[in-house]
């Protein structure tokens, strides 16, 4: 397991494959463990180096309780360290859902540090998630009751991904969320690099994030038939198709 330390705080991450590196940010509540389970690793690594992070409270990173430890500028140097660690001057950033979040912020901060862009079930406005406002309102009777009604209200997680899920620390997760993501639409706006938006069919945040396509100045949006959020996700091998068209 390999670790760097960034303000006192320790951001645990691995490294798959040889190529151009393509940095990874998960979503609320999960972890680097998914992208080899949902096929993420075995559908990229022959081509790209893989650098998985676990974010900040999350996986087997450091879980500060304090909101003011999630702002996006300090989340965004957790990548930009990591990438120093690695000797990374520049790389391609992917995210979805809260990852997407980091990547819209990655674009505003560290635009010098990135070749293109791919972002995933989330918009750049304001943030406005019911699905992360729902998990923080259930957490407080415990991650397993916040467990159960996710999968009664949007879909059953696979089995290891559940079990993964319930080892996340409540405390940490609030904290994560506590303060609302900025809008970043002017830095989508702005990124002259490539950008590819993907989305699932069914997707909550579908209208949003067509609406954002529109800002970018050299970029696309896909639609990925018949998913819905949590699909998007979890079918890695069916989106890393279309990641490697657009690379």
């Amino acid at each position: 397991m390999a670790v760097i330390n960034n303000q006192g705080i320790k951001i645990r991450y691995e490294v798959e494959g040889n190529g151009k590196p393509i940095v990874f940010h998960h979503g609320f509540g999960n972890c680097l463990e998914d992208y080899y389970e949902l096929g993420y690793v075995d559908a990229l690594k022959d081509k790209y180096q893989l650098v998985l992070i676990d974010c900040r409270g999350f996986g087997k990173s450091d879980k500060p309780h304090d909101p003011a430890n999630y702002t996006f500028d300090i989340r965004t140097s957790d990548t930009i360290a990591v990438m120093d660690a690695l000797g990374i001057d520049q790389a391609i950033a992917w995210g979805n859902s809260m990852g997407r979040r980091m990547v819209y912020a990655l674009m505003h901060y560290y635009p010098e540090r990135f070749l293109a862009y791919c972002a995933g079930g989330m918009h750049p406005y304001l943030d406005n998630s019911d699905m992360g406002d729902n998990i923080c309102a259930w957490l407080s009777d415990g991650m397993e009751h916040a467990v159960d009604t996710f999968e009664k209200t949007y879909a059953s997680f696979p089995k290891n991904l559940r079990q993964r899920y319930l080892t996340n620390d409540p405390d940490a997760m609030r904290a994560a969320y506590a303060l609302p993501a900025p809008d970043f639409t002017q830095a989508l706006s702005q990124i002259k690099s490539p950008v590819l938006l993907f989305c699932g069919e069914t997707d909550d945040y579908r209208v949003q994030m067509e609406e954002s396509a529109k800002l970018i100045a050299n970029g696309e949006i896909q639609i990925i038939d018949g998913l819905d959020h949590c699909e998007t996700y979890w079918q890695g091998k069916k989106v890393c198709e279309y990641i490697k068209d657009f690379l």
